[in-house]
């Protein structure tokens, strides 16, 4: 029994670990360092820039403002179409 309740520790300390990494990498901060553990910090700021990472309205060529996602694409892709 103690090894099974040890294996899962190491498991959820592994996963733990992986999506503290993403977090410190994605957050771009300056003062993390090798080793140190995620705190709150990471996951606000994670969440605050959440928001900046895709486009959620978009004027299109014919001067109407869209927030449908799939016209955002299609106004993209005619975009760079055109380039």
């Amino acid at each position: 029994m103690q090894k099974r309740k040890l294996f899962f520790t190491l498991v959820l300390t592994s996963k733990y670990m992986l999506k503290t990494k993403g977090a410190m990498i994605r957050s771009k901060a300056r003062w993390c360092e090798q080793g140190e553990r995620n705190s709150k910090y990471f996951y606000r700021l994670e969440r605050r820039n959440h928001g900046t990472k895709y486009i959620t309205e978009l004027k299109l060529s014919d001067k109407t403002t869209t927030t449908k996602p799939k016209e955002i694409l299609n106004e993209e892709y005619r975009f760079y179409k055109e380039l």
